[in-house]
């Protein structure tokens, strides 16, 4: 049982996050050559690019070229330049039902989506489909590339966890 004064304690302190102060996350702008307090974090909004026309799934980055990659419930995949994001490609179509999972394959530069059409798809830089794997799970949801085994993790909402080798390309769990 806790005494008044810890329950006021708590209180107090839960009424200071709720106005921005105490332990909690603050926002907070800073001034003209003002440097930011140790732990704090300031973040300013840079750019906004409408490119889906429906729900962004996930987004991934390849610091070699350049070029990030959104994913969506649209069924699109949309390539940027990190220089210039408002210029993009949008790749209609992609999969038969949304997209909601998206990776690197580091190794190759591939780009490689998950959707709830139960495919796994490998893309080129430039947008072409390079392979499909089919049947992999009902509706995938998640995706990994492990670059220390080149392999492929995948999740589907039937709480299974898969591993396919792309050089092969099988399903290889059963192995692991």
């Amino acid at each position: 049982c806790k005494k008044p004064a810890e329950l006021k304690r708590q209180e107090m302190s839960r009424m200071a996050m709720a106005r921005g102060g105490g332990n909690g996350y603050t926002k907070r702008s800073l001034k003209g050559g003002e440097a930011p307090d140790r732990g704090s974090h300031v973040l300013t909004h840079y750019d906004s690019v409408r490119s889906h026309k429906d729900i962004v799934r996930g987004l991934c980055v390849n610091n070699k070229s350049g070029k990030l990659f959104s994913v969506g419930y649209d069924r699109a995949i949309c390539v940027y330049d990190t220089e210039r994001p408002k210029e993009f490609l949008r790749l209609e179509g992609c999969h038969e039902g949304a997209i909601c999972a998206v990776t690197l394959d580091t190794e190759n530069n591939w780009l490689i989506t998950g959707a709830y059409d139960g495919r796994v798809k490998m893309w080129s830089q430039e947008g072409r489909c390079l392979d499909t794997f089919t049947g992999v799970t009902d509706n995938v949801i998640g995706l990994a590339y492990a670059p220390a085994t080149r392999n492929y993790w995948i999740t589907s909402k039937s709480r299974r966890c898969a591993v396919y080798d792309p050089r092969t390309p099988m399903d290889i769990t059963e192995y692991v």
